[in-house]
């Protein structure tokens, strides 16, 4: 009873460690098209911040360079406008620098990830790999 009891365990431990840590060659692909696909994104995020906060800079710019020295008028709401449109032009082109980053990060460990990924050559039809024939002859 022991000794099934203890090959049970054996087979079961194999069995777990088997299915738990080892990886397919699809998984790193996967993985790999998921960093890939996660880049792409990052650095859409990263242009679309960098384009936004261009454009409300020249606008903050504009509408200051009109009417902010203009001290005579009650109004504020235009300014005020401007002024956030100022600040964020400011702030969103340094907000994409760490997207920028990311994404140069993710899609170099994408690369890295496949780089040990064994490519399988196939022949062409009808050619031979070169090699030697060794053949001696056993009794007689």
């Amino acid at each position: 009873m022991k000794f099934v009891t203890i090959i049970f365990l054996t087979i079961s431990f194999v069995t777990f460690q088997t299915l738990a840590f080892s990886q397919d060659a699809t998984s790193k692909i996967q993985i790999s098209n998921d960093l890939l696909e996660k880049s792409k994104r990052q650095k859409t995020t990263a242009w679309v911040l960098m384009g936004t906060g261009g454009a409300a800079f020249v606008y903050g710019i504009a509408g200051f360079s009109r009417g902010f020295l203009d001290f005579d008028s009650d109004e504020r709401g235009p300014s005020q406008i401007h002024g956030i449109a100022l600040g964020y032009g400011l702030l969103a082109p340094l907000v994409s620098i760490p997207f920028f980053i990311k994404s140069g990060q993710n899609k170099r460990k994408a690369n890295e990830v496949l780089v040990f990924q064994p490519v399988w050559m196939q022949q062409p039809f009808g050619q031979g790999a070169p090699g030697i024939r060794v053949t001696w002859q056993v009794g007689k």
